[in-house]
């Protein structure tokens, strides 16, 4: 017999003093409420963290293709995507959908403060589900 379970038995079940019983009950049902408090807490962190991996997914997608060379920065170069190529695209089962895009990086000024930000232009084609 486990030995916890014993005391435990022995307290709220056999004991005579429904003192010790009545604070046996409660810690029971605060333990069951704060396990549920924290199931539940977790599953919404779940289900927001999918949710802002869809988003950013969505923005970026899973795989950027850019020209190659020594621009470090948020503007890359432009490079000719033939139809040959589009159309293996289009066939690749793996893929759902691809579309081309252009970056430029800006700064915005309002009220003594200053933000970088990064447009991102897309074509008629884009898939604005996100």
């Amino acid at each position: 017999m486990n030995f916890s379970y014993f005391i435990a038995g022995r307290i709220a079940i056999k004991s005579d003093r429904p003192f010790s019983k009545l604070i046996v009950r409660i810690a029971i049902a605060g333990v069951m409420l704060s396990l549920a408090v924290m199931i539940l807490s977790i599953a919404i962190i779940k289900g927001f963290k999918t949710e802002i991996q869809d988003k950013v997914r969505g923005y970026l997608g899973d795989v950027q293709i850019t020209r190659y060379d020594l621009n470090n920065s948020f503007e890359h170069s432009p490079f000719i995507l033939d139809s040959e190529t589009q159309k293996k695209l289009k066939e690749n089962p793996d893929i759902e959908y691809f579309y081309p895009f252009a970056t430029k990086p800006a700064i915005l000024s309002a009220n003594d403060e200053i933000e970088g930000i990064n447009f991102k232009g897309v074509d008629k084609n884009y898939n604005w589900d996100y």
